[in-house]
């Protein structure tokens, strides 16, 4: 039921793509894509913080590194990277993402929530 295509990168930052699925039932819509060779360049990011921002036209999403806490107890997140996404696209990610994540939590358990501390007291 859960297909996806891993992006397997080697060490001549060649790609391959590598189709796994738990069980051939269903089909997946990423089965028709061929992933190209990526540019030397192309960033890989480790993110454990995002912020989405809005304006009437796309959407703005900031991947970041939360990597600790400054001497007044302020979360201290380093940007990673900023991708912005037309609004139609968003509502795509959004849909594609639950259906992942619930396939996901079909088979392998519920994923558990982070829990964040409040900075500010009235919040």
């Amino acid at each position: 039921m859960l297909g996806l295509v891993n992006l397997i990168s080697n060490e001549d930052d060649m790609a391959t793509t590598k189709k796994t699925t738990k069980t051939d039932t269903k089909k997946s819509n990423t089965e028709n894509i061929n992933y190209a060779k990526p540019v030397t360049d192309f960033p890989f990011v480790y993110a454990n913080n995002a912020a989405l921002t809005f304006s009437k036209l796309d959407a703005s999403l900031l991947f970041g590194e939360l990597v600790g806490e400054d001497e007044e107890g302020k979360i201290i997140v380093i940007p990673k990277a900023k991708v912005i996404m037309a609004l139609p696209f968003v509502r795509e990610l959004r849909d594609l993402l639950t259906r992942q994540i619930d396939a996901f939590e079909k088979d392998y358990g519920e994923i558990p929530s982070l829990m964040m501390k409040k900075t500010d007291p009235k919040a």
